[in-house]
């Protein structure tokens, strides 16, 4: 598996990604995509069909380092895997997609570690401005993106520093075109939800605000739904767990969900695991903790865990919300 570390040189910022594999195994492992974090919407981490690996074969005589990537920052994302790209004028590769602090995603060759192309999303936010110790230096690409194979659409969330404002941005990238920009995409992220909370915009609709949140959880990509979560940076308020919901083929944003919108606090960040989604297209989350006095009432519900799913709202001009069910 990919593993990360520093060079010893101060001289220069950059890493590497170290790829580690069975060295007598061949390809017979590189057939499995790894799409999603976790490898599943059920985040299970597995590979039920390995036949390959075992204990004849992974030991100190054929399992070890093949070679390094260097990239321009830490990796926060877990590295995403799709077999038998053909990319134009290049042909068939294994591609592995590592995505970066420093707002960049890159594409290597799986087999050779040579990079297939590099795309830039903007200027990270520096560390210092958020007032993080838990993410040094900058704050770019925390979560992990999402792969649909059918598009060969890679879809991430970049912060980035524009002007001295920070600002969420959702990116669909053509996996085929060297990680050109689709959809409409680039799009700013913006939402607002029902509530009496702060910040507020005074007419009963609390607001995110982007400099509030960090976006851990990685990405979930259900039945044509894009799901993307929110949580903050160290407990500074005000700040909100925040759930929307966008169309995967188009990036309209389909609904919004805030899980303490007459309280504060209740982040999603999930140890940056994805919401889990079940074969009803729920999707499934746990929440931090809340402001006390609104805990678990009013429609707060911090340290819960949450049962979601896009519905037809008609309290709300007819338009699709995500409802919630509290466990």
């Amino acid at each position: 598996m990919p593993i990360l570390y520093k060079p010893r040189s101060s001289a220069q910022l950059a890493f590497c990604l170290t790829f580690l594999m069975s060295l007598g195994v061949g390809a017979g492992w590189a057939q499995v995509s790894v799409l999603t974090q976790h490898n599943d919407n059920s985040r299970t981490g597995a590979n039920l069909n390995e036949a390959s690996l075992n204990t004849a074969n992974v030991n100190v005589s054929t399992f070890g380092k093949l070679f390094s990537m260097p990239v321009d920052g830490f990796v926060f994302a877990q590295p995403l895997y799709l077999p038998n790209v053909n990319l134009p004028n290049s042909g068939a590769h294994n591609v592995l997609f590592v995505a970066t602090a420093h707002d960049s995603v890159y594409a290597f060759d799986a087999d050779t570690g040579a990079q297939l192309w590099q795309k830039s999303l903007g200027t990270a936010v520096p560390s210092s401005v958020i007032g993080t110790t838990n993410i040094l230096i900058e704050v770019g690409i925390i979560s992990t993106p999402v792969i649909d194979p059918s598009t060969y659409t890679l879809y991430v969330v970049a912060k980035t520093y524009e002007n001295s404002v920070q600002i969420f941005r959702l990116h669909a990238l053509d996996i085929l075109q060297n990680g050109a920009e689709k959809l409409g995409g680039p799009i700013q992220i913006a939402a607002q939800y029902n509530g009496s909370a702060i910040p507020n915009d005074g007419a009963g609709h609390v607001q995110f605000v982007a400099a509030k949140h960090n976006q851990r959880a990685a990405l979930t990509l259900v039945n044509g739904v894009l799901y993307v979560a929110f949580a903050s940076h160290e407990d500074k308020t005000p700040y909100h767990g925040w759930v929307l919901a966008y169309n995967a083929a188009n990036l309209q944003q389909l609904a919004t969900y805030n899980t303490t919108p007459n309280g504060g606090e209740g982040g999603i960040w999930m140890s940056g695991q994805g919401l889990v989604a079940d074969s009803n297209n729920n999707v499934y989350c746990l929440t931090g903790n809340s402001a006390q006095a609104t805990e678990n009432s009013l429609g707060d519900y911090g340290e819960s865990f949450l049962k979601l799913g896009l519905c037809y709202n008609h309290r709300r001009f007819g338009k699709r919300a995500i409802c919630s069910r509290f466990f």
